[in-house]
């Protein structure tokens, strides 16, 4: 993918630092929804503000997809109470989107 083609920000010294942070927040929101962490509302409100700020920085380098998934996400999370309806997991097939997109960024 010739990313540096769509984006002249590709090539600033911030994009690598993008694509850091979003690795790291992404393992650490796999290892909270292994751990069943999303039934606390804290941890959930921490990860909407995690995926608010993916979206703001996947937008600023024109990343659409990646910007649409993290606001969904970030939606589901603040609205959806996990401990009290357990089974709604759509937040997991969005999150395996979002990784999809990211990984092609690699």
């Amino acid at each position: 993918m010739e990313t540096d083609k769509i984006n002249p920000l590709i090539s600033s010294r911030a994009y690598p630092l993008f694509k850091d942070e979003v690795s790291k927040h992404l393992a650490q929101f796999d290892a909270a929804v292994s751990a069943d962490k999303l039934t606390e509302a804290e941890v959930r409100k921490e990860f909407a503000m995690v995926f608010h700020k993916i979206k703001g920085s996947s937008g600023f380098f024109g990343f659409s997809e990646i910007y649409s998934l993290s606001g969904l996400i970030e939606g589901v999370l603040n609205k959806v109470d996990f401990k009290n309806n357990p089974d709604h997991y759509d937040v997991m097939d969005l999150f395996t989107q979002l990784k999809d997109e990211f990984k092609k960024l690699q």
